[in-house]
């Protein structure tokens, strides 16, 4: 299928398809002279990508993890501390957040008590 096609059938974004081309990932190939045609294996790894970016992954990050992958299980704790790594920081600004949220919990304690005096 062409990336028009993956794009409308499948919401995989153009941005992402370019980016997926550019990076020449192994066991990726152009399939067709001058223009890429995906395959299933090839949304495989596009969902997987999608994954990584929405939980937090930048570009480059995603293309060494992909790398790995196509690498096979002799690369699983190099993954599995990019994924580890990840998620200290997301837990941080987990944490992070909560903190705000009691301060404003707090500070909207303070206005309802205001109006019972």
């Amino acid at each position: 299928m062409t990336d028009l096609e993956a794009n409308s059938n499948y919401g995989v974004p153009m941005e992402l398809l370019s980016m997926y081309e550019n990076w020449k990932l192994p066991g990726t190939e152009e399939k067709t002279a001058g223009s890429w045609q995906y395959d299933d294996e090839d949304l495989h790894r596009l969902g997987m990508i999608m994954t990584l970016i929405a939980v937090g992954f930048q570009s480059e990050d995603v293309k060494r993890y992909m790398s790995l992958l196509s690498e096979g299980v002799t690369t699983k704790r190099q993954r599995m501390q990019m994924l580890n790594d990840l998620r200290e920081k997301v837990l941080e600004e987990v944490h992070e957040a909560t903190g705000k949220l009691d301060k404003l919990d707090y500070l909207r304690y303070e206005v309802r008590r205001e109006s019972e005096q």
